[in-house]
């Protein structure tokens, strides 16, 4: 769900609270995007009365959050009404300072999405006379405002109210994600500099041998045709760099992508039980082990042909995606266009990373 972020007669040094703000958001979720858009001006650039005609506001889109430095009259810090949340900065430091702006902004955001996401009118929140920690309480200390920051939660009651006005699960977990950004700010725990870059697509790794690698190239074609927000990157586009050895390069890997994809060829030749078999080469088997511990077997596929080589007996429980490499046209394309299609549905149906809880657990 898109929300477009205006800046209405916002100072300089709000605007830079409100980006490192919009950037915490974004990397705390993929279900809430704020668009930034250009900045818009009031006529009187004096106290805000509410309500407001805000219909200048329209051509921005359905759902609009807009921010401004001027007070409200009425001494509150936001307002909504259905498709369009306008929040003051006016004042904040004397109620709001620590934990800081981009904390206090996060927490309007939040209560703004959550009023446009369902059908709560303000005159219906039902405010918490006394302080829990949520964020509907209705305090003007200043120590419980800050509490407030750093509990960063929506009590039970509230959360029941949302969903009973239309929000969904889907978009409750997003807000509850942005409330725990908040929450980290307030303690200095988001280095804004180190934020994990929000991803719109799904990132896979596919790794081969020498000898297949043109199979590597031809699945990668399928692939990002049968999915266009998928991003392939074979093991020779820039991911082993002169100035770092193969083990650290790989590891970086594990922690970028969403998705791992190793074809095992028939490249070697061991002797198992006496006899000569076709294994894949030793990197390949290694590549797998590695990928599976770091992202798990649902999000590592094994791509082999259907007369398969040998693989680890460790292995037989997990599937194995298979194409034909005995076409009389040696189109690869088309003989790894089932596979392909069997993958993309599986990284559709999966999904993307999280890698939020990885970035805050470490």
């Amino acid at each position: 769900m898109e929300f477009a972020l205006v800046s209405v007669a916002l100072s300089g040094r709000d605007d830079v609270h409100l980006k490192r703000a919009g950037q915490c958001i974004d990397a705390a979720q993929d279900v809430i995007s704020l668009r930034a858009v250009a900045s818009e001006s009031l006529a009187n650039d004096q106290a805000v009365s509410w309500p407001i005609d805000l219909s200048f506001l329209e051509d921005h889109g359905p759902n609009v959050i807009a921010v401004t430095s001027l007070p409200f009259e009425d001494n509150w810090f936001s307002h909504s009404t259905r498709g369009v949340s306008i929040i003051s900065t006016a004042g904040w430091s004397d109620q709001f300072s620590p934990p800081g702006l981009a904390s206090f902004l996060m927490m309007e955001i939040a209560l703004s999405v959550y009023a446009q996401v369902s059908d709560v009118g303000e005159d219906s929140l039902k405010p918490h006379d006394k302080s829990i920690g949520c964020l509907l309480d209705w305090c003007v200390d200043k120590q419980e405002i800050s509490w407030k920051l750093r509990c960063g939660s929506l009590c039970a009651e509230h959360e029941g109210l949302f969903k009973q006005h239309g929000a969904s699960n889907r978009q409750l977990k997003a807000v509850q994600r942005i409330l725990e950004a908040c929450r980290l700010t307030a303690f200095g725990r988001l280095a804004f500099d180190d934020l994990p870059r929000t991803q719109k697509r799904y990132r896979v790794f596919i790794g081969s041998s020498g000898e297949t690698k043109t199979v590597a190239y031809a699945l990668q074609q399928c692939l990002e045709s049968a999915k266009p927000d998928i991003e392939c990157t074979v093991w020779t586009d820039g991911v082993f760099k002169p100035s770092s050895d193969f083990m650290s390069a790989l590891l970086t890997k594990t922690r970028d992508v969403d998705y791992a994809i190793l074809i095992a060829g028939r490249d070697d030749i061991a002797t198992w039980r006496g006899e000569d078999v076709n294994i894949p080469r030793d990197n390949v088997t290694f590549e797998l082990g590695l990928f599976i511990g770091a992202l798990g077997k649902d999000r590592t596929f094994l791509v082999c042909p259907e007369n398969a080589p040998k693989l680890p007996t460790d292995l037989s429980g997990m599937v194995h995606v298979r194409y034909r490499d005995d076409r009389l046209d040696d189109n690869l394309e088309a003989a790894l266009r089932s596979a392909a299609t069997s993958i993309a549905n599986a990284i559709k149906e999966t999904g993307r990373r999280d890698r939020w809880n990885a970035y805050i657990e470490r």
